[in-house]
């Protein structure tokens, strides 16, 4: 593939630690030129297949990855905190179908949920599965 501008809406935000590296080094690899400039357009590089592929399967280093699961952490824990506060639910909710069977179901799930995430969210292996974990999803309505 030709030389190319990878534009820096195409790039992850905030730009991991090592990224351009990678790319650098994955061109050289592939026998082309390790040219990863920064440019007020985007990012210029030598090959654009060699570069995106290496931009798509960046794991990021150890750092990145530590600083991208505690970011997740926090979305997730401010996911829970604006949707699970027990007494606003019970000061404020207008729900007639209370049961202890009801209730502890609807906890279970949501502390299962919430544990779940958690675990997935420590023991991704990569950035791209730290990204790949939906905070959104799991999490039961209201009984």
């Amino acid at each position: 593939m030709p030389a190319g501008t990878i534009p820096y809406s195409a790039l992850p935000s905030p730009i991991p630690a090592g990224l351009f590296e990678a790319v650098e080094t994955a061109l050289s690899a592939a026998g082309f030129v390790p040219r990863c400039d920064r440019a007020p357009d985007g990012l210029h590089v030598s090959d654009m297949g060699t570069a995106t592929t290496a931009l798509s399967n960046y794991a990021g280093s150890a750092a990145q990855l530590a600083f991208v699961k505690t970011q997740k952490q926090t979305a997730l824990d401010a996911v829970f905190d604006a949707n699970f506060d027990l007494s606003k639910f019970i000061r404020g909710g207008a729900s007639t179908n209370i049961t202890a069977a009801n209730v502890g179901t609807f906890l279970a799930t949501i502390t299962n949920n919430y544990r779940s995430l958690r675990a997935s969210i420590s023991g991704a292996a990569n950035v791209s599965a730290v990204n790949a974990i939906n905070i959104n999803s799991g999490w039961p309505a209201n009984p």
